[in-house]
């Protein structure tokens, strides 16, 4: 059996969307060839009956119906991407933070039809959240597969490709501003007298706690932080150290640093 698409990169996000959605059974392994010249990784996708090869080109030239999938640094891609230019129109889903559509053209050819996804790493666990935008010309059919993957390991949302590098300073770093906030509200716990154990044990349960009531109540999160605090109470003393501290002030400006990354990946 042919496989659908050939990934080239075997990283953590590829073993995470590519993970899922064997699970999710919208794809079977045969589905997936993955390349990487990593053998230790190469072994990961093996154990779930994933072909694997250590040269793109070889891959690509065996499968010329199949996608390419760029799951490797914007980096690499800038000095290997001629590499995997083959022959022919070929759908070419990139989850490279900062690539553009015009530069993967640039780079394979005027012929393929990239689509840019930029998932976040809960997919892993298929609570996800991805932005997808296919360049101009990409069918329903061309974008068929790729979406059926991705809808099976979370949300997705389609904005213009112009935004990509904005969501991916809110949604793709977000995670780990949130892991973060984990690691201060950890140490505050024992900072106040709770063990090490008894914090860990805390604050993933009210972090979990905390995002469902958000995602499940259809209340914005401004009303649900006012319900919580009682004025002149425990939570509005919490929340005026924050404001003395302008965390608000931060975060945002984490999501900024984080866009403006992206934007100079983008630009080489």
């Amino acid at each position: 059996m042919a496989p659908i698409a050939v990934v080239i990169g075997g990283g953590n996000m590829a073993e995470a969307i590519i993970g899922g959605a064997i699970e999710a059974r919208v794809t079977r392994a045969g589905d997936w060839l993955v390349v990487d010249p990593n053998a230790d990784r190469r072994a990961v996708f093996e154990a779930w009956g994933v072909s694997t090869g250590a040269n793109a080109a070889d891959a690509l030239v065996s499968n010329p119906d199949a996608q390419l999938w760029l799951a490797i640094k914007p980096q690499v891609f800038e000095s290997l991407g001629s590499s995997f230019q083959t022959p022919g129109s070929r759908v070419v889903v990139s989850i490279m933070a900062g690539v553009t559509c015009d530069t993967i053209s640039r780079h394979l050819g005027p012929h393929v039809r990239p689509i840019r996804v930029m998932p976040n790493t809960p997919v892993r666990i298929r609570m996800g959240v991805s932005a997808y935008a296919p360049a101009a010309g990409v069918s329903a059919d061309d974008a068929a597969f790729a979406r059926s993957v991705f809808e099976a390991l979370g949300e997705v949302v389609d904005l213009p490709e112009s935004l990509l590098d904005a969501f991916t300073g809110l949604a793709g770093s977000g995670p780990a501003y949130l892991f973060y906030v984990a690691e201060a509200l950890v140490r505050a716990g024992t900072g106040v007298g709770l063990s090490e154990r008894d914090a860990s044990r805390i604050v993933p349960a009210l972090l979990r706690g905390s995002a469902e009531l958000l995602a499940t109540s259809g209340v914005p999160p401004e009303e649900l932080r006012r319900a919580v605090t009682s004025p002149g109470g425990t939570t509005a003393s919490g929340l005026a150290a924050l404001e003395e501290g302008r965390v608000a002030h931060w975060i945002e400006r984490a999501v900024e640093a984080a866009r403006d990354r992206g934007h100079q990946l983008g630009s080489g």
